[in-house]
């Protein structure tokens, strides 16, 4: 919960919103590429899994 509520913000802001490349977000983050590209791998997952909640959310709302 708490990678939720605290880095998956952080996460999402440096993936698309900040504009900054992939070399910059590891250097920014002082990790390697393989940590990074670990850490993306996790978060995507959730950016995902999130994203379907709140669709199926929304086809809830339209089907009620």
């Amino acid at each position: 919960m708490l990678a939720r509520t605290v880095f998956y913000p952080a996460w999402y802001y440096l993936k698309f919103v900040s504009g900054l490349t992939v070399d910059q977000i590891a250097i920014y983050l002082n990790v390697t590429m393989s940590q990074l590209q670990w850490i993306n791998n996790r978060f995507q997952a959730i950016h995902d899994n999130l994203a379907f909640i709140d669709a199926d959310r929304e086809y809830l709302g339209e089907v009620e």
